[in-house]
């Protein structure tokens, strides 16, 4: 009858069922393609909001490019216009001194004159000093003729010849004098013929200046409209600063709603997935069981988990149906942008005019910086001309003045002269017979003297005009002279003004350039943008059509549950007569448990023993997949910050109280207070929100979070719990614990999810490995795990072999004051173990080589990573290069387990020193003196092994890395960095798993090049499995899940 009846209800249950998987398979479809879209998407919007960051870092530049383009370009207008003053006033100047320079010339033109006429009166005073002197020898002579009748006349004709031998002194000094005279007012006449080169120069350079002045005053309106079009950009782009912050915060919102949207189809797919393999898990092995007995029990586990996945996804069906998928205003952002683009255009236009036209206004500029270096180099030649005829002007006065003395001399001479012709006339009249001839002689030196006179005046008169005439040239040159200093004094202004305008001019060239690159490339952003948000609103189409599916798919699972539960509760009379034999099954472990508390436990053994007796509010099933634990269902909100557990009614103790939410916060509150404090250590707070409802308050959204609640540390224990009474909710209660000796466990009748199939479990403490064999082969053990030398003892079809989540390494105290803390010996220590020669000979091969940390099974696992390949000649450098070329002259422990593989695998690792120059003395001792040296830091290198507790990356990096988890927690390496730290806590609130685990890869090449480890080996698991157990599978985690298995 019993076979009947399984028959009948898998028969109709079949398809159903199998209905059921190909739900699970098209939600996993559906989950994987939202996820990928909305990481894609998040991706997408985290290039957007760097995008929008890049526009406003170039609109923020530009603003203060354009400010000082702006500015800039003022200067330039101000130079202009100062430079066209300075011309302008040159011009002025330029004017005056040309008719400065014409006065000099007439100025000179009478002084000529002058001097012409300084020549001949000189030359007359000569002539009639000769025919004085001959008049008063002719005088004499006639007088002496004339006897006593002449005798006076006689001395008047002496005096005379005295006086005109007088005059020949000054005479003779005066035509010197009117020579130099002469020859000045030649090389005064010579420096003017310059001169008039000068004005027609002038002339010249007028007419370059009014041209120059000209091209300045064009330039200005063209400046003013830069001005103006550069202005308004300003005005443009503030608005483009307040558009960019706008768009921006809005793609950070979208971001945070896109991680939400992302969040709430994963912690459904999670959820539903945990319902999903609980069935999935029973179905498999409701069709694998042969006998009625074991057959009921799966029959009662499956009705459990049916009626609680049906209840999960009718509600779920029912939160579907009021969702509402976030939206992004796409239209408007492209809207955004577009304007955005046109703003950079039109700016890029602009800035291309203003940079081809600078290019102009440097060209008019080098001009007018080359047309007043000449006019510079005119003025200075001026005024090196015009100090030159000041010089000789001077020359020339001195000479003029030099006439004076015999001038007035010839004055004297001439006065004298007068009187004694009076005189002589007097004296002729009493010349008797003679009386006519003296009287013409004396007529004659009469008239003589009076035009000596006469020249004699004229040459005063002549002096004191010239003197005038070099009085109203001197001050003309001092004019003259003046106007070229206040006209160097403009030019040179105007050339300063023209070098900072270059300076200026040169520096609006660079930063067009700039702005016409920065332009451009915002707009290819803003091209860019578009693109973006045209790829969004597609992926939102898709989603949208994904969240209809899921629906759909929902829908459909709920109403396959709700046929399957009708489908089996038709048969729930007949299968309660079933009858079921007791079972049981016995389990090697090769060290006791230290201790049975699931907050505190830190060692693989103690963590197997615990996960049978515990529970928590999720769990993993042997594939590594999360069930539903103590909790029926769990939600979480948008910000992932809130997390709420729904506890199953029928959850009870194993002494019979029920779960409450106060036992889950107790059991929360324990974990935080102890070692293993890191797991949850971003938990802020737990709240009963009523006796079947609890809340978690995150610090951050954490990826990990239901792993790290189900990974057995979490699991919950009564409130009043205490390790010496290890009471759970889990599958199976603790019965004995014989020390050193074995462990009983017994079902438990009341285990929310129906009790497991096998009654009595014994855990049996054997720690050699041959003696366990030995057992096996006996029948007195039924599952144990097997090392690499006893696999080939254990007929073939007995042993399962699959890889674990675990890594095993030699650990090196990082803190501790020896040759070891200089990391070149550390790595010199990696290069010096060859890992593939180690898997073949210390591991039986069955292991691959480790070169880092993660294993090759998770995610996370980077196939690229080098680490440390055999290299014993970069071994041998590092220790030279760290000062230990002849290695070491002390020996170091080498701490490890007192097993015999222990000793052999690290005889091999002792070997491989010694090539370094460095001897290890091995340590054994027992597992939990082992544990306690190395967390009290105490243990310098140790052979150590880890193993996943929740397939998470994070599992491996904090516990074993960060500064927080040194000691007890698992950092035994002791190994501290602030910039590790500061990833490790990045990489954990990290919401994107694809960018989370590329952030753990970049922290492990890290810690790879530190080398806290000597990484060995990731470990393949083997097991002996005795013919009559059923159901068992390889664990990623290293544990035997007892409830999914049965006996026969």
């Amino acid at each position: 009858m019993g076979q009947s009846v399984k028959d009948a209800i898998l028969h109709r249950v079949g398809q159903p069922l199998q209905n059921y998987n190909a739900s699970l398979a098209a939600l996993q479809n559906i989950g994987r393609d939202i996820e990928n879209t909305l990481e894609n998407d998040t991706d997408l919007l985290t290039a957007v909001n760097k995008k929008f960051d890049a526009l406003a870092r170039a609109v923020d530049s530009e603003h203060s490019d354009t400010s000082f383009f702006s500015q800039e370009i003022k200067k330039t207008k101000e130079h202009i216009e100062k430079s066209i003053k300075e011309v302008s006033a040159s011009l002025t100047i330029s004017d005056r001194l040309g008719k400065g320079l014409h006065r000099i010339a007439q100025s000179f033109d009478r002084i000529h004159t002058d001097g012409v006429q300084l020549s001949e009166t000189v030359a007359n005073i000569n002539m009639l000093a000769d025919s004085i002197e001959v008049a008063s020898r002719n005088a004499g002579i006639t007088a002496f003729h004339a006897g006593t009748q002449g005798r006076g006349f006689e001395v008047i004709a002496k005096e005379m010849t005295k006086l005109v031998r007088r005059a020949q002194e000054p005479i003779r000094i005066i035509p010197d004098v009117a020579e130099d005279v002469m020859q000045g007012m030649g090389e005064l006449g010579r420096a003017l013929l310059t001169i008039s080169n000068f004005i027609k120069g002038l002339s010249d350079i007028d007419r370059r200046f009014t041209e120059i002045t000209d091209n300045l005053l064009t330039l200005i309106p063209n400046v003013e409209l830069g001005i103006t079009a550069v202005s308004e950009s300003i005005e443009s782009q503030k608005m483009q600063h307040r558009l960019l912050r706008e768009e921006s915060l809005k793609a950070s919102r979208w971001l945070d709603d896109i991680q939400n949207v992302a969040r709430t189809p994963a912690i459904m797919e999670i959820l539903l997935e945990t319902l999903y393999r609980r069935v999935s898990n029973l179905r498999e092995n409701i069709f694998a069981v042969d006998d009625e007995g074991n057959f009921k029990n799966m029959y009662n586990a499956l009705m459990i988990a049916l009626i609680d996945a049906y209840r999960r996804l009718d509600r779920t069906e029912r939160e579907f149906k009021g969702r509402e998928t976030i939206r992004m205003d796409v239209e408007s952002s492209e809207e955004s942008i577009l304007q955005l683009g046109a703003s950079s255009n039109q700016l890029f236009q602009i800035v291309k005019k203003i940079g081809d036209e600078t290019k102009t206004w440097l060209q008019t500029n080098s001009l007018t910086g080359q047309v007043l270096g000449e006019g510079v180099s005119f003025y200075e030649g001026i005024a090196g001309h015009l100090g030159s005829l000041n010089k000789q002007l001077i020359q020339l006065r001195q000479n003029v003045e030099n006439i004076e003395l015999p001038l007035r001399n010839l004055e004297k001479i001439t006065g004298r002269a007068k009187v004694l012709g009076l005189y002589a006339g007097i004296e002729s009249a009493r010349g008797g017979g003679y009386a006519g001839s003296l009287t013409v002689v004396t007529h004659e030196i009469k008239e003589l003297s009076e035009q000596t006179a006469i020249f004699v005046d004229r040459l005063r008169k002549l002096k004191v005009d010239m003197f005038e005439n070099f009085t109203r040239l001197s001050a003309h040159l001092m004019r003259s002279m003046g106007d070229v200093e206040q006209g160097l004094a403009s030019l040179q202004v105007a050339i300063e003004i023209t070098t900072e305008n270059e300076e200026i001019l040169e520096r609006l060239n660079t930063y067009s350039r700039q702005m016409i690159d920065s332009t451009e490339t915002m707009t290819q952003h803003c091209d860019e943008l578009t693109e973006y948000f045209r790829q969004l609103a597609k992926d939102y189409e898709r989603i949208d059509h994904n969240y209809n599916q899921y629906e759909h798919t929902v829908k459909t699972s709920a109403q396959t549950s709700k046929e399957i539960i009708r489908i089996i509760n038709q048969y729930s009379k007949d299968v309660s007569v079933l009858s079921k034999k007791p079972s049981s099954a016995v389990f090697r472990q090769s060290v006791e448990p230290i201790e049975l508390d699931p907050a505190n436990t830190t060692d693989a053994h103690s963590h197997g023993v615990v996960e049978q007796i515990f529970t928590g509010l999720v769990t993993f099933d042997s594939s590594n997949h999360l069930i539903p634990g103590i909790a029926e269902s769990f939600s979480v909100s948008q910000d992932g910050l809130h997390w709420d557990f729904v506890i199953k009614k029928n959850a009870r103790f194993h002494n019979g109280d029920a779960v409450t939410t106060q036992d889950v916060i107790a059991s929360i509150r324990r974990v935080k207070n102890s070692v293993n404090a890191n797991f949850i250590d971003y938990v802020d707070d737990v709240d009963a929100l009523d006796d079947h409802r609890v809340r978690f308050t995150l610090a951050f959204p954490y990826l990990p979070f239901l792993a790290n609640l189900a990974c057995g540390v979490c699991d919950i224990t009564p409130q009043h719990f205490s390790p010496e009474h290890a009471i759970g909710a889990g599958p199976y209660r603790l019965v004995d614990w014989d020390k050193n000796s074995e462990i009983v466990l017994e079902a438990f009748d009341d285990f929310c999810d129906g009790r497991p199939a096998i009654d009595r479990i014994t855990i049996k403490i054997v720690a050699d490995s041959r003696e366990a064999v030995e057992h096996y082969k006996r029948g007195k053990i039924d599952l144990m795990q097997l090392t690499p030398d006893t696999i080939k003892e254990i007929d073939h079809d007995q042993v399962v072999t699959g890889p674990g989540l675990a890594t095993q390494y030699v650990g090196i105290n990082v803190a501790l004051d020896t040759p070891f803390k200089d990391r070149r010996v550390r790595q010199a220590v990696n290069y010096i173990i060859d890992k593939v020669d180690y898997v073949r000979v210390a591991m039986g091969g069955q292991a691959v080589p480790a070169y880092g940390i993660f294993p090759p099974g998770m995610e996370v696992f980077n196939k690229d990573l080098s680490g440390y390949r055999y290299n014993p000649e970069r071994a041998r450098t590092l220790m030279a290069e760290a000062g230990y070329q002849h290695g070491l002259d002390r020996t170091f422990s080498l701490d490890i387990r007192d097993s015999e593989v222990s000793i052999a695998r690290a005889q091999y690792i002792q070997r491989c020193f010694e090539r370094l120059g460095i001897t290890l003395e091995l340590q054994p001792m027992s597992w939990k003196d082992f544990l306690e040296k190395g967390y009290r830091g105490e243990s310098l290198l140790s052979m150590k092994g880890w193993v996943s507790d929740n397939g998470d990356p994070d599992n491996f990096l904090y516990p074993l890395f960060h500064s927080k988890s040194c000691g007890r927690a698992g950092n035994t390496s002791f190994y501290r960095r602030n910039d590790v730290d500061n990833l490790i806590e990045r990489a954990r609130a990290e919401r994107n798993s694809r960018r989370r685990n590329h952030m753990y890869q970049h922290i492990e090449e890290r810690i790879v090049d530190d080398a806290p480890w000597i990484s060995l080996c990731h470990g393949l698991d083997s097991y002996a499995v005795a013919r009559n157990i059923h159901g068992f599978k390889i664990d990623p985690f290293g544990i035997v899940r007892f409830r999914y298995l049965w006996s026969t």
